[in-house]
């Protein structure tokens, strides 16, 4: 055989070789080029999905009330907008079909992904390990690579990640019924129509502002949703709240760990959480600050008759309103009126009068109550207290010393 015809033979073997010993590093995979949905369902068409890794299961259903993220012990509400690009990414990823693989054989421990859509489910197995970039996975059966994106997404852990952080979701405007304890010191709110009242540590008429300014820092409290087994310690920090369909309930110790519920018509919600450290200053609630700046919520047309009672043994004297004009100074009288009716005070606390303060009784048209209250003067205005808060009222000179005349007429 002439030399040349040896060295091409031998050049052709060689290539033989190297191609054989390639294709057998592969482990055997050949790889389509043709690329197919991973899931035929659209994102409306999506019930519920399944993630599941060893121990750790995460289920996530489509209910009446939205989306219920279960894991463990806890029913939560997911975050409807994070649920909704998730089912996006999923129902429009595609993957790269493998024609064959060994290492589907071994599955123990690999992530399974259960999609159920319009009555029928289909099964994702994401094996453990990278194949150029993607990860190697099982669609009902199929061999396919997949992105890891996609394949980190389906973690029970990242799937977790879906629920609604809030620490009272739905909890808002509607709203009728509040309680927040921090140890011994309670407040509590109820709500008639559009005015909230104290009846916790006082009955008072509330402030709508300041008690709205609670609501809203409840409803933005974000938590971190914990495993089952956490550790927590004695209630320090608690809530109930109600409204028309739904009861809410935290009960937390001093660190912000613990247990809150939610009651609907249709599920109890449950879980662990933990409250960071200054959102627990809601539950702190200061009574003085929530407490209508109103001595009186009457319109100041109702009211008919002041009697003013001096303290000592000087009889009382009464001023009626007579035609368009008052038995008494019109000016002095409508300063006081305002004050009563229609100006919010300063500053408002929780305290009793001091036992020479004048007595106040305030009455309709045909001798109707409204109110009894005291008042006194201080270096800056005057202070009325309607039994249990006094509200302080800034007058300048002339006001001042118009009120006070007023107030020291006696009937004798």
């Amino acid at each position: 055989m002439r030399p040349r015809t040896v060295l091409i033979l031998a050049a052709i073997f060689g290539v033989l070789v190297v191609t054989v010993i390639v294709d057998r590093s592969r482990t055997r995979l050949e790889i389509s080029t043709e690329r197919v949905r991973v899931l035929s369902a659209r994102p409306s068409e999506i019930d519920a999905i399944v993630v599941t890794r060893a121990e750790n299961e995460v289920r996530l259903t489509r209910e009446p009330i939205g989306w219920v993220l279960r894991r463990g012990e806890s029913v939560w509400p997911a975050d409807g907008r994070r649920v909704s690009a998730a089912l996006r990414v999923l129902s429009s990823a595609q993957a790269e079909p493998v024609l064959a693989s060994a290492a589907t054989d071994d599955l123990d421990g690999s992530l399974r992904c259960i999609v159920s859509a319009s009555g029928s489910d289909s099964v994702i197995t994401i094996i453990d390990g990278v194949l150029s970039g993607e990860r190697l996975a099982l669609v009902d059966g199929t061999s396919v690579r997949v992105a890891t994106e996609l394949a980190d997404m389906l973690e029970p852990r990242a799937v977790s990640g879906w629920i609604d952080a809030s620490l009272l979701p739905g909890f808002g405007a509607e709203v009728f019924d509040l309680s927040l304890r921090r140890g011994s010191n309670a407040v509590a709110l109820s709500r008639s129509g559009k005015r909230w009242g104290l009846s916790d540590p006082i009955v008072s008429p509330a402030d709508p502002e300041k008690v709205g300014q609670v609501l809203g820092r409840l409803a933005a409290l974000d938590v971190v949703h914990m495993s089952d087994a956490a550790v927590i310690g004695d209630i320090l920090y608690s809530l109930q709240a109600k409204s028309a369909g739904t009861r809410w309930k935290a009960d937390l110790d001093a660190q912000g760990r613990g247990v809150v519920s939610i009651e609907t018509p249709q599920l109890l919600f449950t879980s662990v959480v933990e409250l960071q450290e200054e959102g627990l200053a809601v539950f702190d609630a200061d009574v003085s600050e929530l407490v209508s700046r109103l001595t009186l919520d009457v319109p100041a047309s109702d009211v008919a008759e002041i009697e003013v009672s001096p303290a000592g043994p000087a009889p009382s004297v009464r001023f009626r309103r007579e035609g368009r004009g008052w038995s008494a100074e019109d000016y002095a009288v409508g300063i006081l009126l305002d004050l009563l009716t229609a100006r919010r005070a300063e500053t408002s606390r929780i305290e009793a009068a001091p036992p020479d303060a004048t007595g106040l009784r305030i009455n309709r048209f045909g001798g109707l109550p409204v109110a009894s209250l005291r008042v006194w003067r201080s270096d800056r205005g005057m202070t009325i207290n309607d039994g249990s808060v006094s509200r302080l009222y800034l007058l300048d000179s002339d006001q001042l010393a118009a009120v006070t005349d007023l107030l020291s007429r006696s009937g004798g």
